[in-house]
């Protein structure tokens, strides 16, 4: 029997910004080819630091999802992000007696305090089953609320490895417009300081006088514009705009390097996609992300605060084509344990206990 699931999260991409809530779209979109018809109550605006426009979206979206419960056929409601996303989901469970799923993608477990968990264990009291995007959170989250762990289930992110995976170097460097000559070393992402770009730009300060290198900044944020005034002098370095998701393979596929200083992650989906287009990761030792990259093996993992090792590691595997190559190997064979077509089985599994 066909399954309803109504998809609820509070961020989903646009053409203005491809990259927000990417994840969300795609597994939604893997469902839907997994015999599930899924209707989507989403939103498309960030809402960052202003608080009139943040109450409006989430005033936007609790209301479409209660009118939405009206029509018997939405049965299983899954909302991705708890709170405040989830905050109209006791009146769905206990009032129009839905089915409800959570998942925890980071934020929204780690930024805890105890008026939040207070607020946290009521709503958990409606959720029928719990998902965590990686092992390290689903273990933060019984530590926080033990009463609720038999039904939650550590699911990974699952790469798209028909989207991501090895494609030819020249050709991709040749599409982008990027040096040939020269080891690329890529940062990609939200250009702030909690995914790191101050990390990054100290990478650069420390290896910008290594004539083969050239630096590729791939994203927006609060910090790109003062980056771009204090490296514009430099022909080594090169900034671009957020990409939408499917152009982000040619990236990783023309870099030799993916940098990613993330200070905190549940899991870390795009070292993932890195590893499965054959890039070897350098990253913080940090939440989920010893899952994906394996140190030694598929990266390199560097412990929080020791920003200039990952200059070192970044100058080891320049000079070890050997040990780029057995990164790249490994980290490839690594990703195929992580595919999405594997995430989704496990989550219809989840449905398919309610």
């Amino acid at each position: 029997m066909k399954k309803n699931v109504v998809i609820v999260s509070n961020m989903y991409p646009s053409l203005n910004d491809p990259a927000y809530g990417s994840f969300v779209k795609e597994q939604s979109e893997e469902l839907e080819k997994n015999n599930v018809s899924v209707k989507r109550i989403v939103s498309y605006d960030r809402a960052e630091g202003d608080k009139k426009r943040a109450l409006l979206k989430y005033l936007s979206l609790w209301s479409k999802t209660i009118l939405s419960a009206f029509n018997p056929r939405n049965k299983i409601y899954h909302f991705h992000y708890v709170f405040p996303t989830a905050a109209v989901a006791p009146i769905l469970k206990f009032v129009f007696r839905k089915k409800i799923v959570f998942t925890y993608h980071g934020s929204d477990l780690l930024k805890g305090g105890n008026k939040k968990d207070k607020l946290m264990s009521k709503l958990l009291k409606s959720a029928d089953e719990i998902i965590l995007v990686s092992d390290y959170l689903q273990k933060e989250f019984i530590k926080r609320f033990p009463q609720f762990s038999p039904h939650s289930h550590s699911i990974h992110c699952g790469v798209n490895n028909k989207m991501f995976f090895p494609q030819d170097k020249e050709e991709t460097l040749k599409k982008l417009q990027l040096p040939q000559d020269k080891f690329n070393i890529l940062f990609l992402g939200r250009v702030i300081n909690d995914k790191g770009i101050d990390v990054f730009e100290q990478v650069m300060d420390n290896l910008k006088d290594v004539e083969d290198f050239h630096f590729i900044v791939v994203g927006d944020g609060g910090e790109k514009e003062k980056l771009q005034e204090k490296y514009e002098h430099l022909y080594n370095v090169s900034f671009h705009s957020s990409v939408p998701k499917n152009e982000v393979p040619l990236w990783f596929n023309a870099a030799d390097v993916f940098v990613f200083p993330t200070k905190r992650e549940a899991f870390g989906l795009v070292a993932l996609e890195s590893t499965a287009c054959g890039t070897p990761v350098i990253t913080h030792n940090v939440g989920g992300v010893p899952e994906i990259v394996k140190d030694g093996q598929s990266g390199f993992l560097v412990n929080l605060g020791d920003n200039d090792d990952f200059s070192r590691k970044i100058l080891e595997l320049y000079e070890s084509p050997a040990l780029k190559n057995s990164f790249s190997i490994n980290g490839y064979n690594n990703s195929k344990e992580h595919t999405i077509e594997k995430q989704i089985n496990k989550i219809l599994n989840v449905y398919n206990t309610l």
